[in-house]
């Protein structure tokens, strides 16, 4: 399922106000059921993720940082899972947190802001930004996810040949 940005920001608003409303019982759940999730795929299941990604999947202590945070998108991106399903671990983990409602108000605006920022961003970041990948065991380059993107630059290349 491949969401607009607009979309994006639509749904996770949404499930933070649902999540809101969840008891601890139903956020643990609809953590066990995305786990379960993620490791029916064959090619991004968790025991395939390294330990670091793996650290920062089931840190105890949320909220996440600025950093982990931004790990953990480009992540997400860089091998093709569902930016949503990252969201969602993130809002989850965030309403398992306790920390004051104001505050707790405040780091979920920030953290979705900061992913929204990352998701936004990924395409002008092709070649800079680096995520670790399932497929090669390394740390890559962030690839271009658009036919738009790839024939910009494969003409930027041809234009660059030239000269």
């Amino acid at each position: 399922m491949v969401l607009t940005l607009q979309e994006l920001t639509h749904w996770l608003h949404r499930s933070w106000r649902l999540m809101q409303r969840w008891t601890r019982q139903q956020l643990l759940q609809f953590r066990a059921k995305y786990i379960k999730e993620l490791n029916k795929e064959e090619d991004s299941a968790l025991y395939l993720w390294p330990a670091s990604m793996r650290r920062l999947f089931f840190k105890l202590t949320p909220p996440h940082t600025d950093r982990e945070t931004f790990c953990l998108s480009l992540f997400y991106i860089g091998n093709g899972l569902s930016p949503y399903g990252c969201g969602l671990w993130l809002l989850s983990a965030m309403a398992l947190s306790s920390p004051r409602q104001g505050r707790q108000e405040r780091l979920i605006a920030r953290r979705m802001i900061q992913f929204l920022w990352i998701q936004r961003n990924a395409e002008r970041n092709v070649g800079v930004w680096t995520f670790h990948s399932l497929h090669s065991g390394q740390h890559e380059l962030l690839q271009s996810t658009s036919s738009e993107s790839s024939s910009d630059s494969s003409d930027s290349q041809e234009r660059q040949q030239d000269t």
